[in-house]
This record gives C-alpha cells, structure tokens and sequence, in this order.
C-alpha cells in the first residue's frame, strides 16, 4: 500500500479539514470549503479527505475531544457575558422599588434569588437560604418572582407581590414554598383571610399594573443573564444558577464580604 506523505501546506489543509468535521461541520462542508484554494486540485482534495476520514475512523476520540473543548469555551464565554450582565444591571438587581427584601435592609452582602413557587428545586434550597440569612445577620436578600414553570407559578407571584403591598410578603411567600395544594386564586384567598389580610384587596392588586410590571422587569433580567431556570442566584456579584446547600452559600456570602472588604 503506498504511503501519503504530506507537505508542510498539505498537513495546513488536514488539518483545517479535521477542525471542520471535529466541530460537526462534517467532512463535505469542510472539503467544500476548501474549493476556493486554487492550489488544492481535486486529486489531493480527494487524498486528503481519505486520510480524515481514516484517521477519525482510527481516532474517534479527537472529535469527542474538540467538542468538549469547544463546550468549555462556550462556558467560559457564556459565564463571561454573564458576570458583565451582572454588573451592567446590579442596579436593578438589587435596588428595583417593586422587588420584595428580607433578612437584613441595611445588610452589607446582598443575595438576590430568581425562583417559581412549582420549583422543587427551589422549595428545597429556601430553608437554607432562610437559616443561612438568619445566623449571619447582615445579608440582605431581594426576591425576584419569576414563575416560568405553569399559570399556577403566575397566580402564586402575583398573589405574593400583592400581599406584599399589604405587609405580609415574607409571610405569604414561605407559605407558597411549603404548600402542597395547587395554587389557585381560592386557594390564596383563604391564605390571605388565613394571615389577616383583605383578601379582595388581594385579588384586586394581583392584576395591578404594578405587579405586572415587577415580573416583566424579573424577566427581562433573567433575560439578560441568560438565566433559564429555577433557582438563580446572585450573590454579591456573582451568579450561581441551580439549588445550593446551606454551606455553599454561607462560602458565597463569605467571599463576597470579602471581596467589599
């Protein structure tokens, strides 16, 4: 069988041709691609384009790898537009007028959370997050209702937002973490009349235009930060997407205490 051995120009080609196919461009777009080199006739295209494609039959694990590699900068770049998200819009992640805040007002770490009532996810992380805030005492925690999971998520933020106009915020929105039952307007109607509150009051701002301006405003935010799900957090400057233990949040609060300092 003869050998190719291939020039220094050649193995340039090879290897254009393998980055095409290992980013799944495939072999006959890469070799298409390569029809405008005037100095490539059709039987070297050709000798080339066997050498590939016996070397990926030989080594399918530099195509697993490109990708791979490929997947990690797509993070890498994707972490990076985030963190630059968080800073052009901090403003309004922790100091909007219309989002609820707990655990310190005057807290020197503030955790932001995006979250949906139908979140499991989120209905696990919330005693940790609660006792976390708790025992440190100087964190101050701005809840972002971004219900994206059912028409049930929507009735629970709205309901929330408005009991909140009443006083009674944190109060309904632990409720809505630990009830079990569907959430319904008659549901969070015998909440509100449960907890003391005007209960048509209630039902009336749920469809206030201020409600509905707070959860457009947490979408268009999440939209920015390229946050698609539930639990999101920002802690200090810093995003953690998904649910996170008790410890994790307290390292979190940690090193963005220290990074004030």
């Amino acid at each position: 069988m003869k050998t190719l051995v291939m020039t220094s120009a050649r193995r340039s080609l090879a290897a254009r041709l393998l980055m095409g196919a290992a980013f799944g461009m495939g072999l006959a777009a890469s070799t298409a691609a390569l029809a405008d080199d005037a100095k490539v006739s059709d039987a070297e295209r050709q000798r080339i384009e066997a050498v590939i494609k016996d070397y990926l039959k030989k080594n399918p694990k530099v195509v697993v790898d490109a990708l791979e590699q490929w997947r990690e900068e797509q993070r890498a770049n994707e972490k990076a537009e985030q963190a630059a998200a968080v800073m052009a819009n901090f403003e309004a992640l922790t100091r909007a007028d219309g989002s609820p805040v707990g655990g310190n007002p005057d807290g020197d770490v503030t955790i932001v959370e995006f979250f949906d009532y139908r979140c499991g996810y989120c209905r696990r992380v919330m005693p940790a997050l609660l006792e976390s805030v708790e025992s440190d005492g100087k964190v101050r925690v701005v809840f972002k209702e971004f219900p994206i999971l059912s028409p049930q998520s929507r009735v629970g933020a709205r309901a929330a937002l408005a009991a909140g106009r009443q006083g009674k915020y944190m109060q309904f929105h632990t409720a809505l973490m630990s009830i079990e039952a569907d959430i319904t307007e008659s549901v969070v109607t015998a909440l509100a009349k449960s907890m003391g509150l005007d209960a048509d009051k209630l039902l009336e701002d749920m469809k206030s235009p201020e409600v509905t301006a707070e959860i457009k405003a947490n979408y268009e935010l999440a939209e920015k930060l390229k946050i698609r799900g539930t639990p999101a957090f920002v802690i200090g400057k810093t995003l953690v997407p998904g649910a996170i233990s008790k410890d994790e949040i307290k390292k979190l609060i940690g090193e963005a205490r220290a990074k004030q300092g």
